[in-house]
């Protein structure tokens, strides 16, 4: 009668016949059609849900009441589910940046008069999709709240283009507000300064400068366009 060791021995040869070690890149190679696109959803919901948890995590950090944090969150999430909508209709491709300047402000139809806005129509990857929009929604409710928008006199500025960098082009675009009260810094850093300053330049790989000047509050960001625009 075989040992039963041995006979273990033998039936794992069999199921592992000896081969060459295949890389990652041979073995995506060797993938089919459902596989890759199980993969690519796997990484835009993994990012979906990772930005998700970010905005609940920081907004719930803020020290404001619950009833606030609560109507806060769902206008960043209903900002947020504008986005994915737009990129959806697009089939997750490069999206327009005009339709994404258009979709984030959808929730502020009321100030829409007096929001000017221009630029070139170039396109834009998910993820600058996702932080331009809720970056946009948080400067368009800031303004409406505090600033500019927050008085009938006062509009808002929103431009952007291109120019040459030392390599590659640059994205930029600024939000300024003119004719509103008069401006202060805020007592505090809550997390919508921190998405408009550190979060977005993070996300997207570029720089960003909030200043709050007394005629009204400047936003300005600077992005290399190739890395946004795949």
């Amino acid at each position: 009668m075989p040992d039963r060791h041995q006979t273990g021995k033998r039936s794992q040869t069999v199921r592992n016949p000896d081969r060459a070690p295949r890389t990652v890149e041979m073995m995506l190679g060797e993938a089919g059609p459902a596989d890759l696109v199980r993969s690519e959803i796997r990484h835009r919901f993994g990012n979906i849900i990772s930005v998700t948890q970010s905005l609940v995590y920081q907004t719930l950090r803020d020290e404001v009441p619950v009833e606030a944090a609560r109507n806060i969150l769902s206008d960043r999430l209903a900002a947020m589910g504008t986005a994915i909508d737009l990129l959806l209709r697009t089939d997750w491709k490069p999206a327009p940046l005009r339709a994404t300047v258009r979709e984030a402000l959808a929730h502020h139809s009321d100030c829409h008069d007096r929001i000017r806005c221009d630029g070139p129509d170039v396109r834009i990857d998910s993820n600058a999709v996702l932080m331009l929009t809720l970056a946009l929604h948080e400067l368009g409710t800031n303004a409406i709240k505090h600033g500019a928008l927050s008085v009938p006199e006062g509009g808002v500025d929103l431009v952007w283009g291109t120019l040459n960098a030392p390599v590659g082009t640059d994205l930029w675009m600024h939000w300024v507000e003119h004719h509103g009260p008069r401006v202060t810094p805020p007592d505090r850093r809550g997390f919508g300064v921190h998405l408009l300053t550190d979060g977005t330049a993070r996300a997207l790989g570029g720089k960003v400068a909030l200043d709050y000047k007394p005629e009204g509050m400047r936003w300005r960001l600077q992005v290399p366009l190739d890395p946004v625009a795949r």
